[in-house]
This record gives C-alpha cells, structure tokens and sequence, in this order.
C-alpha cells in the first residue's frame, strides 16, 4: 500500500516514508474506530477501503491534522463501507 499511497500523493523517493507509513497506521486505526473492519486485497470493496485511507493520508500529510477540512468524501466512504460490512457477511 506504501507505493500507492506515495503515488497518490506524488511522492518519489524514499525520504518521506517513515511519515507515510504512520500516517497509513493511523489512517486504519482511524477507520476501525469509526467502526469500518479492515478489508484485504481481494475484497469486493477494498478500492473504497484503500481510497479512505487515501483521504486520510493525504490530509494528514499535506498540513500535519492542523487545518480543519470538509470531510464529507471521507463520512460517505466511511459510510459506504459499514453499510457494506452489514450487508455481507465475513463468511461469505
């Protein structure tokens, strides 16, 4: 996940990473509190898993969490992604 996030943020070379990675943790800590179970590659809906987190990072990353910002991509993929996690289940 490191190398897309990095390409969806237009970061090359390895200098940031470190950052990065801790802000991809903090990303998913972030969705699972939010009540959004992890998803893997595979999973019908990861490309919306791995979008929020895309979201998070970015915004996190751009001004360190300091500016407030309008979330509502970021409440309709959360939203998105629990609705979907009720509706199928793990074993299925």
């Amino acid at each position: 996940m490191l190398n897309d996030v990095k390409e969806f943020l237009r970061v090359d070379g390895t200098y940031e990473d470190g950052v990065i990675l801790s802000l991809i943790e903090a990303a998913k800590a972030e969705l699972t509190l939010s009540g959004v179970i992890e998803r893997k590659s595979g999973d019908p809906d990861y490309p919306l898993y791995e979008l929020a987190i895309k979201v998070l990072v970015t915004q996190n990353y751009e001004d360190r969490g300091l500016e407030k910002r309008d979330n509502r991509v970021l409440e309709t993929l959360i939203l998105k992604l629990k609705n979907f996690s009720v509706a199928v289940s793990p074993n299925e």
